[in-house]
């Protein structure tokens, strides 16, 4: 069943309201207070815009720790963005434990929700067989989700992919292709290596 909203859980939408309309800055006393206030009523959109907040200090103390600790509670309760950001925790040790295979187990579940930046972060992650065992063509699988939906970097490794015929055969025309996507999204390695095979094949 679904739960009434009560003035308290509109808290959030009232802070982003009065962002939008100019009326605070980030990290402002008040705005706090009203994330706070959503928090309390189990938004779990507040834990995750307080997260991000005190991942880099703005208006409250800057603590990876309580990031991450509230990026937990959002995540768990199926905030997508929480679920990928908390994988990063993992990943690079800041409020968490390091732990590779902890960090593969969060971004799974941020990319079977949707999440590109998951979906190409898992592609990274099989690839160098980082918190899982190599696999480079569940590499690919991951990283083809990504770049279908415009992640540049993901454009980059499905190059790479067919250039060095990792987790798919070789092919140059397609190695191209990849690299063109991926230069047409600003991405500079990509359009270095797509000179590079050009001048080699013309």
């Amino acid at each position: 069943m679904r739960m009434k909203r009560t003035n308290s859980s509109c808290a959030y939408d009232n802070a982003l309201e009065l962002i939008r309309a100019g009326r605070f800055q980030r990290g402002d006393a008040e705005m706090v207070a009203m994330l706070r206030e959503g928090m309390a009523a189990g938004d779990i959109r507040a834990h995750y815009a307080l997260a991000s907040w005190h991942l880099y200090g703005a208006g409250v103390r800057k603590s990876y720790g309580r990031a991450a600790d509230l990026l937990e509670v959002a995540a768990r309760s199926g905030h997508i963005a929480a679920a990928f950001d908390l994988g990063v925790c993992y990943r690079t040790g800041r409020g968490r434990p390091k732990n590779p295979p902890l960090a593969v187990r969060w971004f799974l579940r941020a990319a079977r929700m949707g999440d590109i930046d998951a979906a190409a972060a898992l592609g990274t992650c099989y690839y160098h067989g980082i918190g899982v065992r190599r696999d480079r063509k569940r590499a690919v699988e991951w990283s083809r989700r990504a770049a279908l939906r415009g992640d540049a970097e993901s454009m980059f490794a499905m190059g790479v992919a067919y250039e060095k015929g990792h987790g798919v055969r070789a092919s140059r025309r397609w190695a191209k292709f990849w690299y063109a996507r991926a230069s047409s999204h600003g991405y500079d390695d990509a359009r270095r290596a797509l000179t590079e095979l050009f001048r080699e094949t013309g």
